[in-house]
């Protein structure tokens, strides 16, 4: 009989994290408050370049980029019954996913292979196994978990067609990437580090300056409408490493991936089922 698995959060590290645990054979039940994908996942970009950065987190998500293109994205629009370029294009610095699709496909792939999605907000852990990849959510349980406020925006398409990644003075940390509609994804001017996730409402000075610094990299950014802009609430960790964390006797929390989830989400997938493999060989 298959072990019984509990995966708390239907983000991107949650839905992968239930693929491989379902595909390596575990009877797996993902408890999400909303919809899948209906947090910060939902928001984010779906990028996956290559870091070039040597910190030990770096190889692992070296390793994520590598592992959607080789494996992932081809597995899960098979399983889904999608065309593959749907969910996945290639730039010439790397990827992006298409957010508008992936959880629709992840929802598909995971009923297929019996994964039981239940719309429910979870506070105690369930019995057994259990992984929360709540993102923020992951406070009460994962100690030593801040939030790196950040403001975002999406503007109007203004002709950018590849990721932009500022590096240097007053471009530090900016990013611009296409979204697959043509509109710009715009961020980030990080807020102070905070125990607690920061409202919605924007203000008005961050994002200005935001859009004065984005000029700096390709100058249409800083004409092109706002269509909406938002905080985003990146839960980070120190260290970055173990991904997966034991955080109670059959409980494993993700630790705050902080933009990076979703090259490091095939990696956390990884060493869960690791940790239930070994759970399950102790006498």
């Amino acid at each position: 009989m298959a072990l019984p698995v509990s995966i708390i959060g239907g983000g991107i590290a949650g839905c992968v994290a239930a693929l491989a645990a379902a595909e390596a054979g575990y009877s797996v039940t993902l408890f999400e408050a909303q919809h899948l994908g209906a947090a910060a996942s939902g928001q984010a970009l779906g990028v996956l370049v290559p870091s070039t950065s040597m910190r030990p987190q770096d190889d692992d998500q070296r390793r994520g980029c590598a592992l959607w293109a080789s494996t992932l994205a081809p597995r899960l629009a098979t399983l889904a019954g999608v065309p593959l370029d749907q969910l996945i294009r290639q730039w010439p610095k790397g990827g992006q996913l298409n957010l508008a699709q992936i959880f629709v496909a992840f929802e598909s792939a995971l009923k297929s292979l019996n994964v039981t999605i239940v719309t429910q907000t979870v506070s105690a852990p369930p019995t057994g196994p259990t992984l929360w990849a709540a993102g923020w959510g992951n406070l009460p349980v994962l100690a030593g978990l801040t939030l790196r406020p950040a403001v975002a925006c999406r503007l109007a398409a203004c002709g950018l067609n590849d990721l932009l990644v500022g590096v240097g003075l007053n471009v530090q940390g900016l990013y611009a990437v296409p979204a697959w509609d043509g509109t710009v994804l715009l961020g980030t001017q990080k807020l102070p580090a905070t125990t607690k996730p920061h409202g919605p409402t924007v203000p008005a000075e961050s994002l200005n300056e935001l859009r004065q610094r984005a000029g700096l990299l390709y100058a249409p950014l800083a004409k092109a409408e706002v269509l909406n802009a938002w905080v985003g609430n990146r839960p980070t960790s120190a260290p970055r490493l173990p991904l997966v964390r034991s955080v109670g006797p059959s409980q494993w929390a993700v630790a705050g991936l902080g933009g990076l989830g979703y090259a490091l989400a095939p990696m956390v997938a990884q060493q869960f089922v690791r940790q239930l493999r070994a759970t399950e060989a102790q006498p």
